[in-house]
């Protein structure tokens, strides 16, 4: 588990793709399913924001965070800036944005609105109008599963399709994962919890063996895995 969760938080390819190769190759060795929670955007620092055009009146704002994660957001009625003017306001944002999260980049944006200079700067204004706007909206955190079907294995759930029923379609529920997981997310210690020891009512006969895993001093997210309550817990 150590290993794995250096790798994940660590990575130098494309961090969907990386915790996706890192659920699979957990899933794969311990025989069980395995679940790999990222935490929103919000809670990670930028890396840098880029403007490019993608339409006749549409803006594509790129951000890149330091762990590796990449978000895209949309800009409508955006017709009359120049490539020129994109990426002064680019550079602008960028300057704004280093070091922060996206709530304080939002916070500062705003702040940055209310002095009288953004109001005779046309370049300075449009960014930060385009800014507020685009970051408006809060991004959830992801969840990567993997081995659905190694449940199916297991003689506990294969002989009650109603706990098998119950258990997959928990699956499908992000809400649900993000509980089952949370308790791990701030801590790089492995948590246990074993049948009605988990925090998750709609999940009351399986086990969880989850650790958290961090970019330098930012949490990231959590990765676990998920069996039966009387699994035994591999070493």
């Amino acid at each position: 588990m150590d290993q794995l969760h250096r790798a994940a938080g660590e990575g130098s390819g494309p961090a969907d793709e990386l915790v996706r190769q890192v659920s699979r190759l957990l899933s794969n060795l311990a025989h069980q399913a395995s679940v790999v929670v990222v935490s929103s955007p919000e809670q990670q620092v930028l890396r840098s924001v880029s403007l490019m055009r993608a339409g006749v009146e549409r803006i594509l704002l790129v951000t890149v965070m330091h762990g590796g994660w990449v978000q895209h957001r949309l800009i409508q009625g955006e017709r009359d800036l120049t490539g020129d003017e994109l990426e002064k306001i680019s550079a602008y944002l960028n300057e704004l944005a280093e070091g922060r999260t996206l709530p304080q980049l939002r916070a500062r944006i705003l702040a940055e609105l209310n002095k009288e200079k953004a109001r005779y700067d046309r370049v300075m204004g449009r960014a930060l109008s385009m800014g507020a706007r685009a970051l408006a909206d809060t991004a959830p955190g992801e969840v990567f599963i993997e081995g659905r079907a190694n449940i199916l294995e297991q003689p506990e759930f294969a002989d009650d399709v109603h706990r098998l029923k119950r258990i997959l379609r928990a699956f499908e529920e992000k809400s649900v994962i993000f509980r089952l997981l949370d308790r791990a997310m701030e801590s790089r210690a492995i948590q246990v919890s074993v049948g009605l020891e988990n925090t998750v009512e709609e999940l009351p006969d399986i086990s969880v063996v989850a650790s958290g895993y961090r970019q330098g001093a930012s949490s990231v997210g959590s990765i676990g895995l998920i069996g039966p309550s009387g699994w035994t817990i591999p070493g």
